[in-house]
C-alpha cells in the first residue's frame, strides 16, 4: 500500500500537479475498493448463471439433451434420452473433444459394458 501511495505521489508530482500524501492515499484507497466491488461483481454474476453442462444424444429418441451429473453413463443416458428406435440398434459411438469412441450395442444390452460420459459429449445412435 505505501508503494503504490508512493507510486500515485510520483505520479501526481511529475503530471504536474501538487498532490498531498492524503489526497494521494484517499485516491489510492478508493481506487482499490473500486477493483475488489468490480471483481465481486464478477463473481456473483457467474455463480448466478453457471455453466449448463450436457451430453447430446442423436438418433431416435425423445430428448437430445440430457442433463451431465457425475454418475451419467450411456445406459443412464440412453434412458433419459428416451429411445424411441423400433430398429435394432447397430452402431453407437461417442464424441468427445473431437475423438470417436465405439460402443457394441450387443456389450451394451449385455451389460459388460457401460461407459461413463463427460460433459460435452455427443452420443450417436444408428
Amino acid at each position: 500500500m505505501k508503494m503504490l501511495i508512493t507510486v500515485l505521489l510520483t505520479l501526481g508530482v511529475l503530471a504536474g500537479g501538487c498532490v498531498t500524501q492524503e489526497k494521494a492515499a484517499a485516491d489510492a484507497r478508493a481506487a482499490y475498493f473500486a477493483g475488489q466491488a468490480t471483481a465481486m461483481n464478477q463473481l456473483r454474476l457467474q455463480q448466478a448463471a453457471p455453466e449448463v453442462r450436457t451430453v447430446t444424444v442423436l438418433g431416435s429418441v425423445k430428448n437430445r439433451t440430457v442433463p451431465w451429473t457425475e454418475e451419467l453413463s450411456l445406459v443412464r443416458a440412453l434412458v433419459a434420452a428416451e429411445y424411441i428406435g423400433a430398429a435394432e440398434l447397430f452402431s453407437i459411438t461417442i464424441t468427445r473433444a473431437g475423438k470417436v469412441m465405439n460402443v457394441s450395442p450387443r456389450q451394451l444390452l449385455a451389460g459388460s459394458v457401460d461407459p461413463a460420459l463427460e460433459p460435452g459429449d455427443v452420443v450417436t445412435l444408428r
